[in-house]
């Protein structure tokens, strides 16, 4: 699922929902709003999710997967997740422990999930000590309004993003991408995530092994986020709507004005320099004598002012994001239509009529007076990009 940028817009949605049944008028419309965190709109984002989602992902992602003698490939990519994170992960006392733990595993030829927790244990509590959450795990931009919603999607997101803008060379940066997707392809639980994004990654016209630079790495990772809100709002909708998580294209235009100043006849325009110091600002923490390096120079490859491009991710041939926007728009405006007439019936209905009808969906949600059929669908940013 998609996780979070930091600085979206907040505000409320809504959820439609469609009762399965003969009767395909007894719509119901529920609006419930889902404020974000105030946490969500820091920058940079808060330390608190990105340790979280480290210790969650060793604890949780990391111990369920065997390693055996023969798998090299496996034990490669958590040398190089651990590498990564032991070079790259903010505050010097968290790079320490991950670099005790990742000089403990060069010696492991297999490692079972009994002996990755003997190895954590090993290593002196807390796991992550500046800025971790006691008991190490705890949410605050990712907090979701259920516990359906946001959390460890959101705050992997946070973690991969704040990775690459941590990185001080183009060989750092290139290598924490490509960790980042043995990361995803042999640990993360969601099957199905993993495989879009690796298919993403192999995309003929935005390859990540095409990427040659830092700031090239950051674009990538933006860009794939960005593919994947969209993918989610197009194939997923009911669900994405169900869990009160509607996902905006961001940067949004109220947290970055000038990363798409321009309209041309596809929509709004990225210009990616802005995008990239936004980046910078959302996800780079500077230290005492680490400062963060340059946004640096948007790779040609990648195209100034270009569209993200989604079309392997939709049926239909061609769309851009904006497309995808207004279809996904297009279909929750005409939920919305179907449950405003059902109102205008049940209120226009003699009432005998409407007495026998609410008999009948005694055991369905109600639905809304007809004075709250206007209210609409309210969108926002509830990961702060996009979650």
């Amino acid at each position: 699922g998609g996780g979070g940028g930091g600085g979206g817009g907040g505000g409320s949605c809504a959820t439609v929902r469609l009762p399965s049944g003969s009767d395909s008028r007894a719509a119901v419309f529920v609006v419930e709003p889902f404020p974000m965190p105030p946490e969500a709109f820091s920058r940079p984002v808060p330390l608190q999710d990105v340790s979280s989602a480290v210790v969650y992902g060793l604890q949780r992602e990391v111990v369920g997967v065997a390693i055996g003698e023969q798998d090299e490939a496996r034990r490669g990519a958590l040398r190089e997740w651990l590498a990564t994170l032991s070079a790259l992960l903010p505050a010097e006392p968290n790079r320490q422990q991950m670099g005790r733990l990742e000089a403990m595993c060069a010696h492991e030829r297999a490692i079972s999930p009994e002996r990755w927790e003997e190895l954590l244990g090993e290593i002196e509590a807390p796991l992550l000590p500046t800025g971790g959450p006691a008991g190490g795990i705890a949410w605050a931009a990712c907090r979701g309004a259920s516990a359906d919603a946001r959390g460890y999607p959101c705050g992997l997101w946070l973690l991969f993003h704040t990775l690459l803008a941590q990185a001080r060379t183009d060989a750092q940066g290139v290598a924490a991408l490509r960790a980042i997707r043995s990361y995803v392809r042999f640990f993360f639980g969601c099957q199905g995530c993993a495989r879009h994004f690796l298919a993403m990654s192999n995309l003929e016209a935005d390859p990540l092994d095409g990427v040659r630079t830092a700031s090239g790495a950051r674009l990538w990772l933006w860009r794939a986020h960005n593919r994947l809100n969209a993918r989610l709002n197009a194939s997923a909708a009911s669900e994405v709507l169900r869990l009160g998580l509607p996902k905006q294209q961001w940067p949004t235009p109220a947290a970055c004005p000038q990363c798409r100043p321009r309209y041309t006849a596809g929509g709004r325009r990225w210009e990616l320099g802005a995008v990239a110091e936004y980046l910078h600002g959302t996800f780079c923490r500077p230290e005492p004598g680490r400062p963060c390096s340059s946004p640096g120079t948007v790779e040609s490859a990648a195209g100034s002012g270009a569209v993200i491009g989604i079309a392997p991710y939709l049926t239909a041939p061609n769309l851009t994001a904006t497309d995808a926007y207004y279809l996904t728009a297009g279909a929750v405006l005409a939920a919305c239509l179907l449950a405003c007439y059902h109102c205008w019936e049940r209120a226009s209905a003699p009432a005998p009529h409407a007495q026998q009808r609410r008999r009948q969906q005694t055991n369905r949600l109600l639905p809304p007076s007809p004075r709250s059929c206007g209210r609409g669908i309210l969108w926002h940013d509830s990961d702060g990009s996009s979650d």
